[in-house]
């Protein structure tokens, strides 16, 4: 139960404590995915979407937001499968 516990509390305050480190790491993974929906259409649109996704900046509080939620769940994800358990 601490592990899982402590998992919940590294995505809920992660991203009061730290939201520059998180807006950085989310805003890779969507980068990464924008630039995989675009790979659909080729590889010159793949390469437009993922760079103006993680190279220019945030245009409204949603750009901000939701890279913040998304490098907090996916590191408290992360922290949590990386933990040891007895």
């Amino acid at each position: 139960m601490g592990y899982t516990t402590g998992a919940l509390k590294y995505i809920a305050k992660g991203p009061f404590t730290n939201p520059i480190a998180f807006f950085i790491f989310g805003s890779g993974f969507i980068a990464l995915y924008n630039g995989l929906l675009g790979a659909k259409q080729g590889i010159l649109n793949a390469a437009i979407a993922y760079y103006s996704t993680k190279y220019l900046p945030p245009t409204s509080i949603e750009d901000i937001i939701f890279p913040i939620l998304v490098g907090s769940v996916i590191a408290g994800i992360k922290w949590w499968l990386a933990t040891p358990r007895r």
